[in-house]
């Protein structure tokens, strides 16, 4: 029986492994429409699993050993010796679209992550997975009305992209003492983003110009990271986590087509940059049934080479970006043995972040609020976790568009002991 429900659990597996992929390559765009996402690489992912959201996004200094936290590397040596761990999250987003005057509604649904975990002795572990990067979503455009001499030619706008950046990653964890774990995330980013304008007249020739980019991008990422645990008594548990991505390359390849009475197409390479980032995570567990916790990111963005909204190389494209997060977790009665109620993971967070990019000297604020749960499975230590989120994107400018969406998340995690021994002959 066990032997089959390993395979099954394997099969599984690989054939989720298989659709993400699919999915990613195909559009990931699917995740998220805005058209904030136009500018720079897109709208940057938030990497947190389902059960991170919920609690606002937290995981730079937390410790689960029954859930992936790819946030922070150096918590995979939380896992248990002899389990083997899988996690699989999509999700579904309506947002609403405003500036004055004018609102418009846009659903949007797609697979967000895949990764497994597994233990390599008692002081390592390992973790692999595919993560988005970023996404480009949107469509949108305008109409007016052009004067050309006794005539009126209406004129339509219209502005789309499609697309989004993948990161693959493999990671590494050791703990050289009991409360000490470190650990790295090693990434391989691609992707393709299609952006483009196009202007139409409605005069007798019907003349339509406009301007396609298609840029496909490769990268290298890495992400390092440090957790100090210290025991003030049986009940009382707290964590510190410090995390680093150095800035690294990214080559891309841009094509330029243009098109006015013929076609004309231009291509480029550039080499551009992903920034530093540093960050810092404070957790504190009480009785293994009540978590709190806290991050803080800043992401040196205005210290690398980038693309302008113009497709042209600037050294002062970006603005540096900071992320915080605040978040909890409580469980009711004991994970195993207790009513099924009291075994549901209650959680909450808030989360505030900046955008990286300027859109006519305004960047957006966005706040967001999180509830969710982790719904175990009977009799079993997998978990199906939901997350519910609420946010708000502000534009410096108040004529700018804002945003407010409503995002459902949810993962499967599964927790099986895959290398316990039997030892019955």
């Amino acid at each position: 029986m066990l032997r089959n429900k390993k395979a099954i659990l394997l099969l599984l597996v690989l054939c989720i492994c298989r659709t993400v992929m699919m999915a990613q390559d195909l559009n990931p765009s699917d995740n998220g429409n805005t058209p904030y996402s136009r500018y720079g690489y897109g709208s940057l992912a938030d990497n947190s699993f389902v059960a991170n959201k919920g609690m606002g996004g937290v995981g730079i200094g937390l410790r689960n050993r029954s859930q992936i936290n790819v946030q922070n590397p150096a918590s995979y040596t939380a896992i248990d010796s002899l389990t083997f761990l899988f996690d699989f999250g999509m999700n579904g987003q309506m947002s609403v679209f405003r500036e004055p005057g004018v609102s418009q509604t846009d659903w949007s649904a797609g697979i967000d992550y895949v990764a497994f975990q597994v233990p390599l002795g008692k002081k390592f572990a390992a973790t692999a997975g595919l993560l988005p990067f970023s996404y480009v979503g949107y469509e949108y455009g305008n109409q007016s009305d052009l004067i050309a001499g006794e005539d009126t030619i209406a004129v339509t706008r219209k502005y789309t992209g499609n697309g989004g950046l993948n990161k693959v990653f493999l990671g590494f964890a050791y703990a050289p003492i009991k409360s000490l774990s470190v650990g790295v995330n090693m990434g391989y980013i691609w992707g393709v983003t299609s952006t483009g304008w196009s202007m139409a007249y409605s005069n007798s020739m019907g003349t339509t110009s406009s301007t396609d980019y298609t840029m496909d991008v490769k990268a290298l990422d890495l992400n390092f990271g440090v957790q100090y645990t210290q025991q003030f008594s049986k009940k009382h548990q707290a964590t510190i986590g410090v995390t680093y991505n150095p800035k690294m390359d990214m080559w891309t390849d841009l094509s330029e087509i243009m098109v006015l009475t013929e076609s004309d197409t231009t291509s480029v390479s550039h080499t551009v940059n992903i920034p530093q980032i540093f960050g810092v995570g404070l957790t504190y567990v009480y009785d293994d049934r009540l978590t709190v916790g806290a991050d803080f990111k800043r992401e040196l963005w205005s210290e690398v080479r980038g693309y302008d909204e113009d497709y042209k190389i600037s050294n002062t494209a970006f603005s540096d970006r900071t992320k915080i997060a605040v978040g909890g977790e409580y469980l009711p009665g004991a994970s195993y043995g207790d009513k099924y109620y009291k075994r549901i993971k209650y959680r909450v967070g808030f989360n505030y972040n900046n955008s990286y990019v300027n859109v006519r000297n305004s960047r957006n604020d966005e706040y967001g609020f999180t509830i969710g749960v982790g719904l175990p499975l009977m009799r079993q230590k997998s978990v199906i976790n939901v997350a519910l989120e609420y946010a708000t994107i502000k534009p410096q400018n108040k004529d700018f568009l804002s945003e407010n969406f409503l995002k459902l998340n949810i993962g499967l995690a599964f927790n099986e002991m895959w290398f316990l021994k039997n030892r019955l002959k």
